[in-house]
């Protein structure tokens, strides 16, 4: 019996240690509108959180269109949510997304010029709210941006 329980504690061990380097190695989108948008682009998914419980019309929807895409759904408790993106309003959905490829600042000009357009970037301080990254990347986008530079952790990106 000892040997038993010594065996689960391992497999939950396990268990612990796959969700941290899941949590590491992907970025995640928050929330059942920005799934939803995520889902109906190509951007590529990892794998799909929804909260143990949850069925509405929205939630239908991200099922469906996770499903179409053959991606992986998981159902979770609240709390392994609150764990993947402490602090936000997850709304019980949460999207783990492969993290970005940075382009380095060459990348950035050769960009502008197969273009031929002179060079147009933004450069951000001090942004601490992802919510506010999205809502930049998609302006600089919208408006013809080459690239932003930013700092990630100790260095500018």
């Amino acid at each position: 019996m000892k040997n038993k329980t010594h065996q689960n504690d391992d497999h939950k061990k396990d268990a612990r240690k796959n969700d941290a380097q899941e949590e590491e190695q992907s970025e995640f989108i928050i929330g059942r509108h920005p799934a939803i948008s995520a889902l109906k682009s190509d951007q590529e998914i990892n794998k799909v959180f929804i909260q143990d419980g949850l069925k509405n019309e929205l939630i239908g929807e991200i099922i469906k269109l996770a499903k179409k895409r053959s991606l992986v759904i998981q159902t979770v408790p609240k709390s392994k949510l609150e764990r993947l993106v402490p602090r936000e309003n997850h709304q019980g959905v949460v999207l783990a997304v492969a993290a970005y490829d940075y382009a380095t600042i060459d990348d950035l000009f050769d960009k502008a010029a197969a273009k031929e357009e002179p060079p147009f970037f933004l450069i951000l301080d001090n942004i601490n709210d992802p919510h506010n990254l999205g809502s930049i990347m998609r302006t600089a986008d919208a408006v013809g941006a080459h690239g932003l530079l930013f700092q990630s952790g100790a260095q500018w990106a």
